[in-house]
């Protein structure tokens, strides 16, 4: 990511509030706010592993 990106980001979530304990996304290195739905999380993740083959992408444990 450029810093130009994280840095709009970073005053965009301080201005809305946004900030929230973040969750680890199963199988991923990513974090996850609770905003979005599963949909959205789980068609960013399929971008993502298009992109880093080489990332290993493994499914959900069930609880």
């Amino acid at each position: 990511m450029s810093l130009s990106l994280m840095t709009g980001v970073r005053t965009l979530m301080d201005l809305l509030n946004g900030w929230e304990e973040l969750e680890a996304v199963d199988g991923t290195p990513l974090l996850h706010t609770g905003h979005g739905s599963s949909e959205d999380r789980e068609s960013l993740i399929e971008l993502l592993a298009r992109h880093f083959p080489d990332w290993p992408v493994n499914d959900p444990d069930p609880q």
